[in-house]
This record gives structure tokens, sequence and C-alpha cells, in this order.
């Protein structure tokens, strides 16, 4: 009983943290503390005399980035169906970065995706196509991170090459589980809880998905390549925005920056991690002897970045939107003849 109060006592505090008036004040006072940590005039003087070059560089490679997000997520939803031609998939991948930056925690661009490709693969491949190339992503994200953390031991200490080579066991771990648990799935699908049979019922499809992804290997590594590169060139695009604000970084410090920032995103109190994310890259940069004006600059710049896509993106909804209420039929009723 009294764990049974406890755990209902979690579950109340945590709908407390994740409500709408507790998210907006955390988030304000994210913002409020990183104004405070930062010369805001400084920051804004660094942002009006951005280098153009190194800008425009940096907006070129974050589109090669997003092109080989396409071939990322593209060999494996074309290995699970061939009617789904590249121009569809690079529209598809391009208007989820709209809906992602529309809807709070980017939960909108998976979903317009998954519609996508469920239309076109089915259901269980269509996720699972989304789900491998999740982790193929991942596999760039800890790799560049581990070697990060191995060249920036001085400045982050070793702790962070630990918790960057559990990062990387963690995603090799969630591939095993994913590519193998179709037979644990089936067996609990006869299992004596309800609630355990509904569940495998409900994950049995994709399970069986996955499993069929593993004799697609050609897929999967070219996927884990493009994922790997995509995120490569992704952190040399931040480092050409670093230097377009005076900030002389390599890729190996936003390898290591960037994934931990990102975690704010995940915390309940906060809408998408705004101001806590910006926060944490602000002190990491810092930490690593940015002046925190040039960090915050930086931190802004890295916001814009998806910026030029997300637009793309939504110029190719509006006019698929347009496009489809063309073709509708006229469903007004005649006039009568006289």
């Amino acid at each position: 009983m009294d764990a049974t109060k406890g755990g209902g006592g979690f579950r109340r505090a945590l709908r407390v943290l994740q409500s709408t008036p507790v998210r907006i004040a955390g988030t304000g006072i994210g913002v409020a503390l990183l104004l405070h940590g930062v010369d805001a005039g400084a920051a804004a003087r660094s942002l009006a005399g951005v280098d153009p070059g190194w800008l425009l560089l940096s907006v070129l490679l974050t589109g090669v980035a997003y092109a080989l997000s396409v071939v990322e997520w593209g060999v494996l939803l074309r290995a699970a169906s061939p009617a789904a031609t590249w121009r569809r998939i690079g529209s598809w991948q391009v208007q989820s970065v709209f809906a992602g930056s529309v809807v709070p925690g980017g939960a909108g661009g998976d979903a317009l995706r998954a519609v996508h490709a469920s239309g076109v693969a089915g259901s269980g491949r269509g996720l699972a196509s989304l789900v491998c190339s999740r982790m193929a992503g991942s596999c760039g994200m800890a790799s560049w991170a581990l070697l990060g953390a191995v060249l920036l031991n001085a400045e982050f200490g070793w702790i962070t090459v630990a918790a960057a080579a559990a990062l990387v066991g963690l995603i090799m771990l969630g591939w095993v589980t994913a590519l193998a648990a179709a037979p644990l799935v089936a067996r609990c699908t006869v299992h004596r809880s309800k609630t355990l049979r509904r569940g495998a019922t409900l994950a049995l499809p994709l399970t069986d998905a996955l499993r069929w992804f593993r004799g697609r290997r050609d897929a999967l590594g070219w996927s884990v390549v493009a994922g790997v590169l995509g995120w490569t060139v992704n952190l040399f695009s931040l480092a050409a925005l670093g230097r377009a604000v005076g900030v002389d970084a390599g890729p190996q410090l936003f390898a290591v920056v960037l994934p931990l920032s990102l975690l704010t995103t995940l915390a309940p109190f906060a809408v998408s991690g705004i101001g806590l994310r910006e926060g944490v890259l602000v002190g990491l940069l810092v930490h690593a002897g940015v002046e925190p004006h040039r960090a915050g600059a930086l931190a802004v710049l890295v916001d814009l970045q998806p910026l030029p896509v997300a637009l793309c993106g939504a110029m190719l909804w509006l006019t698929e939107r347009s496009g489809a209420a063309a073709r509708q039929p006229n469903l007004k009723p005649a006039l009568p003849l006289p």
C-alpha cells in the first residue's frame, strides 16, 4: 500500500512538473539566468559583426548534413518499399524539420515522417525504418562524443570520457535489443498477464519489422555510414558558426558540448529545454575557454542553424497542402437549370 501511495505521489509530482505553467516558468527562469550570466549587449555586438563568409560556409555544410540525413533514412525506407522515391523522401525529411520546429520537443517531425513512411511501407516497416535511422544517427553522435572527450580530457576530465563510452555501449545495446527482440515479444503475446499480452501484441509488428531489417545489411550499413558522415559535417558546420563570431574551436569541442546541452530537452519543467539548453551550452563553452559574450552569440546561432531548412520545409508543406486542396473535387451543388 505504501509503495502504491509512493508511486501515485511520484506520478502527481511528474504531472505538476509537466504542466504548462511550470514549463513556461522553468523556461523563463532558464532564459533569465542565461541573460544574467552573459553580457547581452556584447553578445548582440558579436552577432552584428558576424563574419558572412564563415556564416555562409556553415549554411552550406548544414545543407549537406541534412542531405545525408535523407540518405540515412532513405536507404532504409526504400529497402522496405521501392515505391518511396528519393524525391518524396527528401521532401518528407525537410518538412519534418519544419514540423519539429513548430511542435515542442521535435515530436511533430517524427510524427510526420511516421505517417508518410507507414503509408508507403506499412506501419511496421515504416516505423522500423525511423527507429533504425535514429539509431544510425546516434552512432555518429556517440562515436564523435567519445573521440572529442578523449581529445579534450584535460578540459572536461576523464569522467566525460567514461560517460561517452557508456553512451557508445548503450547505443550498441540498443541495436542488439531492437534487432533481436522479436522472438521474446512473440512469446509475451501468450503471457498470462493481460497487460503484457496487450503491450506485446502492439509491439510485435514493429519488432518483426526490425528483425526483417537484419537481413538488409547493406541498407543498415549505408544508413550508419550516412549517419556518421552527417554528424561529422554538422560538427564542422558548428565550428564554422563559431568562427563567424570569433570562437576558434574545432569540431571536437562541439562533439562534447552539444550532446550534453541536448540532454536538457528531456527536462519536464521547461519547453523543449529552451533557456536551459542555451545555458548549458554557454556554460560548457566558457569552461573550455570561450568568452561569455561570444558563447552567448554562438548559442543563438546554434538555435537558428536549422532555420533555412525549416523554411524550405514550410514551403514544401504549404505547396503540398495547396496541391491537395486543388485536387479535391468541387462538391458544391449545381445550380438548377431554368
